[in-house]
């Protein structure tokens, strides 16, 4: 009972303080990431080719 306890509080504390942080760096992070990694892998694979 005491290792179930801290699981589920820390889970929402830590997850509602970092929600809206978390969601917009990790989704402008990975969009970003995203296109540069497609980028520059997509274009120099056509011109290399």
């Amino acid at each position: 009972v005491s290792h179930a306890r801290p699981s589920p509080s820390r889970t929402p504390e830590r997850r509602r303080s970092t929600s809206p942080q978390t969601s917009f760096r990790e989704r402008y992070g990975a969009r970003k990431q995203h296109k540069y990694l497609h980028q520059k892998t997509a274009q120099p694979l056509p011109q290399r080719s």
